[in-house]
């Protein structure tokens, strides 16, 4: 099982590599997160999309996450729209699909997945295959409460020791202190072995 884990925790780092590849400066960071609470039409979400992908971390992704529900969820009519710019796109629709998250309501990413099933044009059917399996995704991890919370503990983890932060061009443990280091995910799987070791002494 702890093999498992750290193996999805790689394969999470190799992800997010590409989010890493343009600095966020201060400013245009919060101007991005800023503007993601008015981000209320697929072309209104595209133009950020297009100014602010590479700053797509913390605040700013559960902004564009609520917004990508909001509009699949409000504006359920407007998806021909995403089509098409998904069509013209594929990173864009790659954006989309991201963004249907852990971070959402249940009752949201329910709404979704009925609507993808239930309310879906036979011309736009794969996407909305693709949005049910999504839902599907998001939701599949929280069957068990224990589970859930050890997903969550290694998300904490990466993220505060193993993934260097776009503004603080460190990682959120050597900002407090609590390390001198970037942690290396061998070094984070490693504590599971060792605490693992400990336990069976």
């Amino acid at each position: 099982m702890c093999r498992l884990v750290a193996i999805f925790a790689l394969m999470l780092s190799g992800c997010l590599a590409c989010a890493r590849q343009h600095p966020c400066t201060t400013v245009e960071g919060q101007r991005a997160e800023t503007q993601t609470d008015t981000l209320r039409s697929w072309d209104v979400l595209y133009g950020s999309y297009k100014l602010y992908r590479h700053y797509d971390d913390g605040a700013r992704a559960e902004g564009y996450s609520e917004a990508v529900a909001r509009i699949l969820v409000d504006h359920w009519s407007t998806l021909p729209r995403l089509a098409s710019l998904a069509k013209n796109d594929s990173y864009f629709r790659r954006f989309i699909l991201k963004h249907i998250d852990a971070t959402l309501d249940i009752d949201d990413i329910k709404k979704i997945k009925t609507n993808a099933k239930t309310r879906c044009p036979s011309e736009l059917r794969a996407i909305c295959a693709d949005l049910r399996r999504f839902t599907r995704l998001t939701n599949a991890f929280s069957k068990k409460f224990e589970n859930h919370c050890h997903m969550v503990a290694i998300y904490h983890a990466y993220y505060n020791f193993c993934r260097v932060h776009q503004t603080l061009r460190v990682t959120p443990a050597m900002e407090a202190g609590l390390t001198d280091h970037v942690w290396s995910l061998e070094e984070l799987v490693g504590l599971l072995e060792q605490k693992n070791a400990e336990a069976a002494a």
